[in-house]
């Protein structure tokens, strides 16, 4: 099953509101390594990173033309393939829309040495907005923290951003 990609094309044009749990997420990022944003939006992170960062980015929506900074891909669809391991992958906002979560952590996890993960937990949201965003998925934070540790990652902090979502700090 395929991404609603109208629903993120409208996002694109009103959703700066992102720039909190980027900024959170930034901070974790070591100087001269290398970044996966995944559902990269529009290069937010990028503008936060330590130096000499090498960036890639991956989203369903590829408003840079040109830009060989960015993968367009639907990833309920397909996971790209890479020929390296990066030091850190990011994932903003996007996993409460991945249908199968476990086969996309367990991608993650052959494809980075560290994970830095946000997630809004089933406990801290009502289904009905859980509903309202079109959520693919509904795990708790004992869950995913679960899911991630069957996969090799450990959860070396968390963070809470926007009040009740977490950030999940990760490593193999």
């Amino acid at each position: 099953m395929s991404t609603n990609i109208e629903r993120w094309k409208n996002d694109f044009k009103i959703k700066k509101s992102y720039t909190e749990r980027i900024k959170l997420i930034a901070k974790y990022i070591k100087e001269n390594t290398t970044v996966l944003d995944v559902g990269c939006g529009q290069k937010e992170l990028k503008d936060f990173l330590p130096a000499k960062c090498k960036y890639t980015g991956i989203d369903i929506i590829k408003t840079f033309n040109a830009d060989r900074e960015v993968i367009k891909c639907d990833l309920n669809e397909k996971q790209p393939k890479f020929n390296n391991v990066f030091d850190y992958i990011t994932c903003s906002g996007i996993v409460e829309y991945i249908e199968d979560v476990e086969k996309f952590i367990k991608y993650l996890s052959t494809i980075g040495k560290n994970v830095i993960i946000s997630y809004a937990c089933k406990e801290n949201y009502n289904i009905n907005l859980q509903e309202k965003y079109l959520w693919k998925n509904r795990f708790t934070r004992s869950e995913f923290i679960k899911l991630l540790e069957k996969y090799g990652f450990k959860v070396n902090h968390e963070e809470v951003v926007y009040g009740k979502q977490k950030i999940f700090i990760c490593s193999k």
